[in-house]
């Protein structure tokens, strides 16, 4: 409630006084959680150049961007803060706005692939503990270094978690939650259970029953009764976690805890084959944190494992996209993998625009269709997408192939049909006519699968088989209503229906070219 009242009031200030700071600064910190977070992406967007000398005025303009999925925008924001932080730093100031920045820069560029990146904050942060201070200053205290020691190993355990480089770490007395959240996830996945018995053990002592610290406990638990095959037992723990941080305040910022509860909940109902309940953690962890690749990568997993191709291809895109040029990433050939074997068809998917059938944006991470239409238009749920993918061949040898192939389809089930009646009529057997006009509706109905099937032989897509079945249906109708005394003509109509057959399948294939 008093959010909302802010950000009635904040965004009004900074309508009528551009440069206002604090109304930049309120209007951020009213409406940042993910259903009101584009409230406030103009202030975001706007901070940053009002106070370009306050390190933290820098760094703000993240808190908006991380709840959109902008991940060049954190990164390059938390750097430029981290330098303006440098820069104005003397002996004995709090080194706060500093570590702030590259804590957030460095979950920022962990999304973004740049390992090598979220390392180097790594070690201007072990450089500032060490120093008490920064070491390229030459100054040294003691002030504020408290803020940076305890965020050591919490940018360490980020990065196990983010990168899958598993990494098990000593379980002491001492060991931080996302230490212990670390280590548990690293033994799940390396299959130490007695190493992940002992983190469950450990998060078990620090929890009260209450908060993030109970929501990591649980997922610990979780994924030692799922090593030990207590499926049941592994949801219901999950199930604990989940009610635990939806009954909290929205994410804000990097995840909390370090592997968020809804992503980690949808890699173990994948793992106990429940693909369709994962979609649905999945995709709610994105409505929390968007376009985190992780939570993509395991969307697309496991509408991959529910035999939804065509939203995978769409959540496969988007982490080939985020990661474009890099390599060595977890989960990344697996992507670009699934993406190949379905280029053709997803060719087909996209216009003809010749551009990449899988251009994402990296800043909002959605599906962009080529072409005229602004971001998020052509995703592949658009319409165009869908009306694009029902293309056939758009070679001369492939028309000409389909033209046969239809041919073929239409006189196949007709010809027999004729012959009887040929026969009937040069007789002027009435019985024979009536076999022969049955056979002929036989053989119109025989149609409506017989030409279907030869025009996927040869290539077409589903608009072209749709619409040649629909004409062979409606020749199949109109010999079901002739009167006896227009044999003659159905006699006539085959051969031309086949010729019209092929000529819309040809019509067909040139409009798609």
């Amino acid at each position: 409630r008093w959010n909302v009242r802010a950000g009635n009031i904040a965004p009004k200030l900074l309508n009528a006084n551009p440069v206002h700071p604090g109304a930049a600064h309120y209007t951020i910190h009213a409406f940042d959680n993910p259903t009101m977070a584009p409230l406030a992406l103009d202030a975001a967007h706007a901070f940053a150049d009002i106070a370009p000398v306050v390190s933290h005025a820098r760094h703000m303009p993240t808190h908006i961007f991380i709840q959109h999925g902008m991940w060049e925008l954190v990164s390059g924001h938390n750097q430029s803060a981290y330098d303006v932080a440098v820069e104005l730093w003397e002996p004995g100031d709090a080194l706060g706005d500093a570590v702030h920045a590259l804590d957030w820069g460095q979950y920022g560029d962990l999304q973004r692939g740049d390992y090598a990146k979220a390392r180097l904050w790594m070690e201007r942060l072990a450089e500032m503990v060490e120093h008490e201070g920064f070491e390229a200053g030459g100054a040294r205290g003691a002030a504020g270094t408290e803020r940076a020691k305890g965020a050591v190993p919490l940018l360490k355990s980020r990065y196990i978690v983010e990168t899958e480089e598993w990494e098990i770490q000593p379980i002491t007395d001492d060991s931080r939650t996302s230490e212990l959240l670390a280590t548990g996830l690293s033994a799940a996945r390396t299959g130490d259970v007695e190493t992940l018995a002992a983190a469950e053990k450990a998060l078990a002592d620090k929890s009260d029953g209450e908060g993030y610290g109970h929501a990591t406990h649980m997922q610990v638990s979780a994924l030692h009764h799922a090593a030990m095959g207590h499926a049941d037992k592994a949801i219901a723990m999950m199930d604990d976690a989940v009610e635990i941080v939806e009954a909290m305040a929205p994410p804000r910022g990097s995840a909390n805890p370090v592997k968020p509860v809804h992503e980690l909940y949808g890699e173990i109902l994948l793992e106990l084959r429940k693909p369709e309940d994962a979609v649905a953690m999945f995709e709610t962890s994105l409505l929390r944190m968007p376009n985190r690749p992780r939570s993509l990568l395991g969307l697309a997993r496991a509408h991959a494992a529910s035999g939804n191709d065509l939203l995978a291809v769409e959540a496969y895109g988007k982490v080939a996209a985020l990661w474009e040029d890099l390599e060595g990433i977890s989960g990344l050939d697996e992507a670009r993998g699934f993406l190949e074997e379905r280029a053709g068809e997803a060719d087909d998917w996209m216009s003809e625009a010749g551009e990449s059938p899988f251009h994402a944006s990296a800043q909002t991470g959605i599906m962009e269709f080529p072409g005229e239409a602004g971001p998020g238009q052509g995703s592949l749920r658009d319409p165009r997408s869908v009306w694009s993918r029902l293309s056939v061949p758009d070679s001369e040898e492939s028309t000409r192939t389909l033209f046969e192939y239809t041919l073929m389809g239409a006189a196949l089930p007709i010809a027999p049909a004729m012959a009887a009646l040929l026969l009937g009529l040069g007789n002027n057997d009435e019985t024979g006519i009536g076999l022969g006009h049955g056979l002929l509706m036989l053989g119109g109905l025989g149609s409506l699968v017989t030409v279907p099937v030869a025009a996927e032989l040869a290539g077409a897509e589903s608009l072209s088989r749709t619409v040649l079945g629909a004409v062979a249906g409606f020749y199949a109708g109109w010999l079901a209503i002739v009167p006896p005394y227009q044999l003659g003509v159905d006699a006539l109509m085959p051969p031309f229906f086949a010729l019209a057959m092929s000529g819309v399948a040809t019509l067909i294939t040139r409009r798609d070219r």
